[in-house]
């Protein structure tokens, strides 16, 4: 008899495993042995215990047992992500059936089958919206429902803060049909919208949590969130990695254009409009600016750049720095900014926060060199990134700007401003043009003459004061202000003393963009 138990088998030898990667759960399969030990038949309807075993570890559920229909016994995995994953990343899997408490059935599994769910089958165009504005904060999925089944769920919003998943119940709003609301009639195909308002929460709890999810994205702007949708037979998971303003008009109507390279990301705006603008506010007395860049190498994110009204109505836009720099920029084929601008008033307290989202214009310059000559002007050395998409482009109408910012940006004084046209290729190409462009940034230098500007440049590199160069385009915009140059007396005295009719050259940088930089 003990013989006989040792080698009981209840089941054909087909037994399978199914796993579902968005809900995190799984299903053993088995079909019962028509000619089944009697032992098997008599523990039919029975209350039994499932053991799936995989690499010496394993998972427990438990099942009636039925001995004349085919099985399917789920595991919950959806709080063990780790196990999950590491059931379907080994080769050997085998299953035990405990029948009645005590008969032990062992099995292995014969074919292993992972559906890999993802949002798409479920929503298009998810995406998390959101409010941070003070005394109107909420958050909100959004999503246009496809072929999933969903019926009664209750909903969850799940988020990693410190390390640890925290996640706050959804409670919805009154908006219509197309918004869900807890406690009402619930159609999967006709809902949209699920929202939660902080000023709805009624516990202490779950309004800090809210409160703390704002200030994780404050700190993580590439924070990765999730709507969790749980029925009485599986929970759906509604993964969310693009995070929105539910105010986007302020930035579009300012006209953004995005330009990267490896140093920087550049937004130009038009700032001044922004106090006037409607979907903007007035009242703003200092604002912070956030940026991602998400690429096909990576995901990179700006240095936070913070501003007074006054220093932020004065600009064009905003660069800001990526620390540390991008590397192998050339090799990014393809990105997408995420921009986030957020307004405040004198306490602190947050009047908008809009946000932005869309492609930009990749950098193609890999070398650059730019001087001012006494006879001929303007003068660019640029080579090109020897990539198709680099090499492709037509030929690049630019502007190259000569200013100083002794005080910082502010401050800014346009010395000299050419037009030149260069085609791209890899090899160093210098070009020199006297044609006047008439581009001022900030203000217009006082000396009148091209001989006196070359004089008054001249002094502030001797000084070391800060310069600022601009070399920009429709597809480019490269920038230096963050050192001071130095350059030798035995150059600058003859160019300051003298208006000797050769070729005056005033170096004002060198850059290595991709090979140097990156060091």
């Amino acid at each position: 008899m003990i013989s006989l138990v040792l080698a009981l088998t209840c089941f054909e030898q087909t037994a399978q495993v199914v796993g579902q990667e968005q809900q995190s759960t799984v299903q053993l399969l088995l079909t019962p042995l028509e000619s089944a030990h009697d032992l098997c038949k008599a523990s039919s309807g029975t209350e039994s215990t499932a053991l799936i075993k995989f690499n010496a570890k394993q998972v427990e559920a438990t099942f009636t047992y039925q001995d004349d229909k085919a099985i399917v016994i789920p595991f919950d995995l959806s709080s063990d992500t780790g196990n999950f994953k590491e059931m379907f990343n080994t080769d050997v899997i085998s299953y035990q059936i405990k029948l009645a408490g005590s008969l032990n059935v062992n099995g292995s599994v014969q074919k292993v089958n992972l559906v890999r769910l993802n949002t798409s089958a479920c929503w298009d165009d998810l995406k998390l919206v959101y409010s941070r504005t003070a005394g109107g904060e909420f958050i909100q999925m959004t999503g246009t429902p496809l072929l999933c089944t969903i019926s009664t769920p209750a909903i969850t919003f799940r988020f990693v803060s410190g390390g640890r998943q925290r996640q706050l119940a959804i409670s919805g709003s009154t908006g219509g049909a197309e918004y869900y609301k807890k406690g009402s009639a619930f159609d999967y195909s006709k809902i949209k919208f699920y929202k939660q308002e902080l000023s709805t929460l009624t516990d202490e709890a779950d309004k800090q949590t809210m409160r703390d999810f704002f200030d994780e994205f404050e700190q993580n702007r590439d924070l990765r969130v999730q709507f969790v949708l749980t029925t009485s037979d599986y929970p759906v998971r509604a993964i969310i990695d693009v995070i929105e303003s539910q105010n986007t008009a302020c930035i579009t109507n300012l006209k953004p254009r995005v330009y990267i390279d490896s140093r920087y990301v550049n937004i130009e705006l038009e700032n001044k409009k922004y106090a006037g603008e409607s979907e903007c506010v007035s009242n703003a007395v200092y604002f912070r600016h956030h940026a991602i860049i998400r690429s096909n190498k990576g995901t990179f994110h700006a240095v936070v750049f913070e501003q007074n009204v006054t220093d932020f109505i004065a600009r064009g836009g905003v660069d800001m720095p990526f620390d540390p720099l991008i590397p192998d920029f050339q090799q990014i084929q393809e990105a997408e900014v995420r921009y986030y601008l957020t307004s405040y008033d004198e306490s602190g307290n947050i009047l908008l926060e809009t946000s932005h989202r869309g492609p930009m214009s990749l950098s193609c310059i890999d070398y650059f060199a730019a001087s001012v000559r006494q006879q001929q002007g303007g003068c660019v050395a640029v080579s090109f990134y020897g990539t198709e998409s680099c090499l492709a482009r037509t030929v690049q109408e630019m502007d190259i700007i000569f200013a100083s910012q002794i005080d910082g940006f502010t401050s800014r004084v346009t010395y000299f401003s050419f037009k030149l046209s260069f085609t791209p290729s890899t090899t160093i190409t210098e070009l020199c043009s006297g044609e006047n462009t008439n581009i001022i940034y900030g203000t217009d230098a006082p000396e009148t003459t091209f001989y006196q500007r070359l004089k008054a440049y001249s002094r502030l590199i001797q000084r070391g004061q800060q310069l600022y160069v601009a070399f920009s385009g429709e597809q480019e915009f490269f920038n230096w202000d963050r050192c001071n140059l130095d350059v030798s007396d035995a150059l600058l005295y003859p160019i300051v003393g003298s208006c000797v009719l050769i070729a005056i050259l005033v170096a004002l940088m060198t850059v290595w963009q991709s090979r140097q930089l990156i060091q």
